[in-house]
């Protein structure tokens, strides 16, 4: 299906429609402006989905993750939007996988450090609706839950990429 938004498709079919880490760069470069916080998954997702490609795979890990700098930054000017709990475990799924293909390229990343302060977050936040509801004796729905699915990503990832966390382990 095509969702349309004036007249364009949606920045995330867009992201999909790319076969390879030049045309997503490209489109990163040209939508920066209409990107949000929703659409940072499906680029680290589709990056890792160009780690096929050897080429991909051969620029990322020869930079040192150099050349995905701008989708870093965007990833880093969009921090405190990215809240949602799914969209933080694609991201640090996709950026384990990439990390695991390209030797470790992305594995000291600022982008690691951000995606485990707003897991923290999430979790505070899924956990403040329980003590709430305990507290008024009435079920407040919050709107953010954290799936089995959601932590079994989260933990491979960090796992994966021997990134240390033990608030995150914790929660």
């Amino acid at each position: 299906y095509k969702r349309r938004r004036n007249g364009k498709k949606y920045v995330d079919i867009r992201i999909r429609d790319c076969f390879n880490l030049e045309e997503l760069l490209e489109l990163q470069k040209e939508c920066h402006t209409e990107i949000e916080a929703y659409d940072i998954s499906f680029y680290w997702n589709q990056v890792s989905r160009c780690m096929r490609n050897s080429f991909d795979r051969d620029a990322i890990r020869k930079t040192g993750g150099e050349v995905l700098k701008p989708l870093i930054r965007q990833t880093l000017v969009l921090s405190g939007e990215m809240k949602h709990p799914k969209g933080l475990a694609a991201t640090a799924h996709a950026l384990a996988k990439i990390s695991t293909r390209t030797s470790g390229a992305l594995s000291d990343s600022k982008v690691w450090d951000v995606l485990e302060r707003n897991i923290l977050q999430a979790a505070a936040l899924a956990t403040e609706e329980d003590a709430f509801s305990r507290e008024t004796g009435e079920k407040i729905p919050f709107g953010i839950s954290i799936s089995p699915q959601c932590c079994a990503n989260i933990v491979w990832s960090f796992a994966k990429t021997e990134r240390k966390s033990q608030p995150l382990f914790d929660a």
